[in-house]
């Protein structure tokens, strides 16, 4: 599906190295249609890049480290022009992206990179286990929740209960019981 001007994506992975940037979500067709990166750098800090209709790049950081094997839910919010990366609970500093947004991308790579360059995202590091995205920016309070650990990442979905067992017959026809004699 298109995602047009703003949106939230949401991602549960883990990093086994960070030798090399390691893409999470990748929306990165470089040089001909740029629009997204979602990445794990080399000092470990999640970055979000996005790009504006004439392809400036803008930035930004969260505020923690990820740690290596770990799985963490990390999320990009682009909403009213500005970029934001939460994880672990807390959001990094905004960062104010200027000009027009990129209106639509319909491809997104996971945990891999489109990039012709050689020089952005490499394979391999990464592993993607879910993903969401949302056609708006969430706000600070949701990200917080869904980013303060994998459990409360599945708080996205609606519960759904699930009823006990229970007999649709009486115990008299489970065990009939006859006055007829022999």
């Amino acid at each position: 599906p298109a995602i047009t001007g703003e949106y939230t994506l949401i991602c549960v992975a883990s990093v086994s190295d960070v030798f090399n940037i390691n893409s999470l979500i990748d929306a990165d067709s470089y040089p001909s249609t740029r629009f997204m990166q979602f990445r794990v750098e080399t000092n470990s800090l999640i970055n979000a890049i996005c790009f504006n209709s004439v392809d400036s790049a803008f930035f930004s950081y969260s505020s923690k480290a990820v740690e290596l094997n770990i799985p963490f839910v990390s999320a990009i919010r682009l909403s009213g022009n500005s970029l934001c990366v939460a994880l672990s609970g807390e959001i990094g500093t905004p960062v104010a992206v200027t000009g027009s947004l990129k209106t639509t991308h319909e491809r997104f790579t996971i945990a891999g990179s489109q990039s012709s360059n050689g020089l952005d995202c490499v394979d391999g590091g990464a592993i993607v286990y879910a993903w969401i995205a949302f056609p708006y920016g969430l706000p600070d309070a949701n990200l917080i929740d869904l980013t303060k650990s994998v459990k409360n990442f599945w708080r996205i979905f609606e519960p759904e209960q699930i009823p006990l067992f229970s007999p649709v017959v009486t115990a008299q026809y489970a065990r009939p019981v006859s006055d007829v004699s022999a």
